[in-house]
């Protein structure tokens, strides 16, 4: 008789399933969020008034231990004007914001600077290889290191257009080889290695071994946060790039050009290269660039200081500034162009909590400077982009910054100031990452492949919600 009935056994579990995951989604927009008061954890300062005017939108999506969201999660958009909050569900649209990247038919290029691996001169060999194997995708990988001479290094570009709002290449890229070596003639230039697979093909990796901090390399500071990808910067229906040496992880202290192909590009539409600038990497170097007012702006490192320029879009300098302060005492530099002004901050080095901001705008295609303000207390990590952490926000005629800070997924800190003081400051609160709020994904999805894992999530509570995308809104934004 037992066994007559347990046939139906999958079938039962399937339908609790589906039933428990339907009681959760009745309760999926069961929080709440606000800005904490005075009576709150994570007191108010000031007068609420100073962010009336302030209208952002972020999303809260599930996400696993490992911060990933899957195409089923839940999702709500949370559209904020001051201190008030709309939350509308929205995994759709949280979705479609994942992948946005253009209109149809809209054509985008890529820039990447990488070492090419050179089999003779890095050779595979007992006597190269480390000591211990790291595992990646369950496979040993072997790092080989020797000391070089010359190393080159492959300048791609890439054609692509969107097409259903993704990125689709165009064919064959443009490559051009660039090499560098030991100003002393020496093999002196230490590189790692390994094979790895990459799609359906074995590639070889190679890192040159990088200096950290100013000491040993003047951008080494710099460099600690990442080897940057080269800017691809748009003017109308023109793009174009500056190479400059945080491409590269080398020296320039002890290595040097062949021939030098740093500077200021325009990307014809081929995926050509057209040097609008040309640089000395050993005495000036592009260190950041993006397009304002239809002109290039560029932070530019010469003989240790720095510098703010603005370049027609046929290469032509404008205008230029100095900063007060030097590379050397600099961390990092941060760049973002609003409509009618630049915001340029500075992390000055041993104390990362404490930047500075300068405003400038532009006058008959001069540099004006608009406003100085120190900008203290807040985990700002970046400013532009499409995965920037902060919000920075200022109005001209009334003299006030509004920022807005997604604290690594995990809070909210919003704040309005003046260069004289703080005029408001507080905290995002709401009870959606409360334990009991958490929501697994819709019926629809856990009733696929990856439904145990799904479930799971939520029994051993690894499921959480962060919040991502964090995005200014303007007039016609939607």
């Amino acid at each position: 008789m037992m066994k007559k009935y347990m046939g139906y056994l999958p079938i039962g579990l399937l339908c609790l399933i589906v039933l428990f995951s339907q009681l959760i989604y009745t309760r999926r927009n069961d929080f709440h969020v606000e800005l904490s008061t005075i009576a709150q954890e994570g007191e108010r300062i000031g007068d609420p008034d100073a962010i009336k005017d302030l209208a952002y939108s972020f999303y809260i999506a599930d996400t696993n231990l490992g911060g990933y969201s899957g195409e089923g999660s839940n999702a709500w958009r949370i559209d904020a004007q001051g201190e008030s909050f709309k939350i509308s569900y929205d995994p759709k649209g949280y979705k479609q914001h994942q992948m946005m990247v253009g209109d149809d038919a809209e054509v985008f290029f890529s820039v990447s600077v990488s070492p090419k691996y050179d089999e003779k001169t890095m050779p595979m060999s007992e006597e190269n290889k480390q000591s211990d194997a790291d595992f990646y995708n369950d496979a040993s990988i072997h790092s080989y290191e020797n000391k070089i001479e010359r190393l080159s290094y492959e300048l791609v570009v890439g054609r692509h257009h969107v097409e259903r709002g993704a990125l689709i290449s165009d064919g064959e890229d443009n490559i051009q080889l660039f090499t560098v070596k030991t100003k002393n003639g020496k093999r002196d230039l230490t590189v790692t290695y390994h094979e790895e697979s990459a799609g359906n093909q074995e590639r070889v990796y190679v890192y040159p071994q990088a200096s950290v901090g100013n000491a040993d390399d003047k951008y080494g500071n710099l460099k600690n946060y990442g080897f940057l990808n080269a800017p691809i910067v748009k003017l109308g229906k023109e793009s174009f790039t500056a190479i400059g040496a945080l491409q590269f992880e080398v020296n320039f202290n002890e290595v040097e050009f062949e021939k030098d192909p740093t500077g200021i590009y325009r990307i014809e539409e081929s995926g050509k290269l057209t040097q609008l600038v040309p640089m000395d990497v050993n005495r000036e170097t592009v260190l950041y660039m993006e397009a304002f007012q239809g002109k290039l702006i560029a932070v530019v490192e010469k003989n240790g200081h720095l510098y703010g320029r603005a370049y027609s879009s046929k290469g032509v300098l404008l205008d230029e500034f100095q900063f007060s302060f030097d590379l050397q005492n600099t961390n990092r530099m941060m760049l973002l162009p609003e409509k009618e002004h630049v915001l340029f901050v500075q992390e000055p080095v041993y104390d990362g909590n404490n930047r500075d901001l300068l405003i400038y705008g532009m006058e008959q295609e001069q540099f004006k400077r608009i406003d100085h303000m120190p900008l203290n207390g807040l985990n700002i990590t970046d400013i532009s982009g499409n995965y920037a952490n902060t919000l920075l926000h200022y109005k001209k005629d009334t003299g006030i910054l509004h920022i807005v800070v997604n604290d690594d997924g995990k809070a909210l800190y919003v704040a309005a100031q003046t260069n004289k003081k703080l005029l408001y400051r507080s905290t995002l609160l709401g009870d959606y990452t409360d334990d009991s709020k958490l929501a697994l994904p819709d019926a629809t999805q856990i009733t696929t492949g990856n439904a145990y894992e799904n479930i799971m999530s939520y029994v051993l509570n690894t499921q959480k919600r962060t919040l991502q995308n964090l995005r200014l809104v303007q007039d016609g934004d939607v």
